[in-house]
């Protein structure tokens, strides 16, 4: 349950008009078929990592899992990424149901098309409060931590720091080629490790929305009760495509097995 208010204190209203998204922030937001805004309202997102990933790209997976990570610690208001480095069966049987959080990888019977790696994530359809993520890495696809311009495979930091978008609730950029948040990859181009401006912006106006709304409750009226039940709920899916694709998404996909 979450509450919402009936009244705002006047102050506020120029405080909300100041990070109402432009139209450049909102083609990087996701909302749900209730319009709302897909973000976490908690500081913190853990993110348990499957073992097997460091088996199958080596322990410098971690690094690149690190640095992705810390490329989008931008701002106190957005939510930190806490990397579990040893995740348990259990959090990967919870994962596989869409029931927690994970980043993990697939190595046969991938089961999303032609993308590099995949987001699955449980969202509030009225709140757009995310509930779960899950990414998903396809290990059939030529992957690799170090890509040159030449090289023929497909660079996983760059691969890696785009799920971390999906993970903190950013969609696809579809017409910002020069973000990370675009949804392509080309073979040996590693730029996508780098946040663009427009990516920062995205995801620092997203949370700015929400601590409004936070510090506007001490101003309320009258709380109003509004819940959400289990039908109130989606799963979305964000899939990364290599070369000049575009992505697909579904509201309900099959659940990833390895």
């Amino acid at each position: 349950m979450r509450l919402f208010v009936s009244s705002l204190c006047f102050g506020l209203s120029l405080l909300v008009a100041a990070v109402v998204p432009t139209r450049a922030d909102a083609e990087f937001m996701r909302r749900t078929s209730e319009d709302a805004l897909v973000h976490w309202d908690r500081p913190t997102v853990r993110l348990p990592i499957d073992p097997n990933l460091a088996t199958i790209y080596g322990p410098e997976i971690y690094d690149a899992l690190a640095d992705a990570a810390d490329a989008w610690a931008l701002d106190s208001g957005v939510p930190r990424i806490e990397l579990v480095f040893e995740g348990t069966p259990e959090e990967h049987a919870a994962a596989a149901a869409e029931k927690g959080n994970w980043i993990g990888v697939i190595t046969e019977n991938w089961p999303y098309g032609d993308q590099l790696a995949v987001t699955v994530s449980t969202i509030g359809a009225q709140s757009g409060r995310l509930v779960s993520t899950q990414v998903w890495i396809n290990a059939q696809r030529p992957l690799a931590l170090e890509v040159s311009g030449e090289d023929h495979r497909y660079d996983l930091r760059g691969v890696l720091t785009h799920e971390l978008g999906h993970v903190l609730g950013l969609g696809e950029a579809e017409h910002a080629p020069e973000a990370t948040m675009y949804p392509t990859f080309r073979r040996g181009e590693t730029r996508q490790r780098t946040l663009a401006r427009s990516d920062e912006l995205a995801v620092t106006n997203l949370y700015a929305i929400f601590d409004v709304q936070f510090l506007s409750t001490s101003c309320a009226a009258s709380p109003i009760p509004r819940t959400t039940g289990t039908r109130a709920f989606l799963v979305g899916i964000s899939g990364l495509v290599a070369g000049y694709g575009r992505t697909r998404r579904r509201r309900r996909g099959r659940r990833p097995h390895r």
